[in-house]
């Protein structure tokens, strides 16, 4: 997992809280049935409908509310690989992580 406060989010915008995220079904109990959204036997947390985020980005800050308790596809992401982000992100994050 990507530790964002050391990469700081400003250089990514917070890129992966823009994505759709799938959760376990024994991730719902720290989530909240009321903030997934069920499409067949998939799970998706809601997305803020004024910001298209997820609805656990604090706005504010930048940050996850709920990052004590982040699903496992949260904590998987990776975006320091070119699968969902630009490659001019991808050379920023890297040069960031090399330097700390």
């Amino acid at each position: 997992m990507v530790n964002c406060d050391k990469l700081k989010s400003h250089y990514c915008n917070n890129a992966c809280c823009f994505l759709d995220v799938s959760i376990l079904e024994s991730e719902l109990n720290n989530i909240g049935e009321e903030n997934v959204q069920r499409i067949g036997h998939l799970l998706y947390l809601h997305k803020n409908p004024r910001t298209d985020a997820c609805v656990f980005l604090d706005v504010n800050n930048k940050k996850c509310s709920i990052y004590d308790k982040i699903p496992n596809s949260c904590r998987d992401y990776d975006c320091s690989t070119p699968y969902e982000l630009p490659g001019s992100f991808i050379k920023e994050v890297t040069e960031s992580l090399e330097k700390s």
